[in-house]
């Protein structure tokens, strides 16, 4: 019976040993697949970049890939200090990019930075851009447009009918009775690279967007006649875009103003050279 006992007892102690062997063995191959797990967001992920080659050794802790989830991309747009106070969460932004041109996506700002750059001056606003067809990819540059605020009906001149003289701000009308120039101050408020509204005082007549720097209160100017002729060109195509937008039930939003005053380009009359026209749409 001892040598019984003895014999099971060894057998107990070789199956343990192999289990044990087992065991580590099982830890070693797992040690040989990489899993990553996630419980949240998009069931697809996409690998970012690779860090090692197969078959390289590696330690424990060093990073091997990096997984992404693109379906929903997040862009990182600097707003300056003047345009900080137009932007909320939530709100609409289209945006572009030169890997696809012509074509445009849709997004909103999920974030907005609570503080500014001290260097640049300038708000981090992260937008969210739904990516369901993976088209757009992490690292791309993009451009967005914003509507940062809305004025329909809005009076709108060129920028380069804004002048500063003696440090206010105005435009040079003319006086169609004696085809002289007058300076008139002016307050401007929303401004963009094609417009700059005027909201105050309201403008009447021609304004003068080409030689105003040359100009003076009294100083007479001509108008060329293809001038003229693009004065009645535009104020026709505003009275037919006005017609066009009355008959519209519900008018797009824009990022400039949509009025404007007759824009025709003007010089001095002792210049002696003609000036194209030109008008706010």
């Amino acid at each position: 019976m001892k040598v019984q006992d003895a014999a099971a007892a060894q057998s107990d102690a070789n199956i343990k040993n192999c289990e044990a062997r087992l065991a580590a063995a099982k830890v070693k191959l797992a040690d040989t697949e990489i899993r990553g797990e996630w419980t949240s967001g998009s069931d697809i992920r996409h690998v970012g970049e690779r860090y090692v080659d197969e078959g390289t050794l590696v330690s424990p802790g060093k990073p091997i890939l990096k997984i992404i989830e693109i379906d929903r991309i997040k862009a990182r747009i600097p707003i300056i200090e003047r345009d900080f106070r137009f932007l909320r969460v939530g709100q609409m932004a289209q945006i572009t990019t030169d890997a696809f041109p012509g074509q445009s996506f849709q997004g909103t700002i999920s974030n907005i930075s609570n503080e500014l750059a001290e260097s640049t001056r300038t708000v981090v606003a992260i937008l969210s851009i739904p990516n369901p067809d993976f088209r757009l990819r992490p690292g791309m540059f993009v451009r967005v447009r914003i509507v940062l605020s809305e004025h329909r009906n809005a009076q709108a001149v060129p920028p380069n009918a804004v002048i500063t003289k003696d440090d206010v701000r105005g435009v040079f009308t003319i006086d169609r009775n004696t085809q002289t120039a007058r300076f008139i101050p002016v307050q401007t408020g929303l401004e963009t690279r094609s417009r700059v509204e005027i909201l105050s005082p309201e403008l009447n007549g021609p304004i003068v967007t080409v030689g105003n720097h040359m100009l003076e209160t009294g100083k007479p100017v001509v108008i060329s006649e293809l001038s003229r002729l693009q004065m009645a060109e535009s104020i026709a195509a505003a009275r037919e875009a006005e017609a066009r937008q009355q008959q519209t039930e519900q008018k797009p939003q824009t990022e400039q103003p949509q009025a404007a005053e007759q824009t025709p380009q003007a010089v001095p009359a002792d210049a002696q050279s003609e000036a194209a026209g030109d008008k706010a749409p």
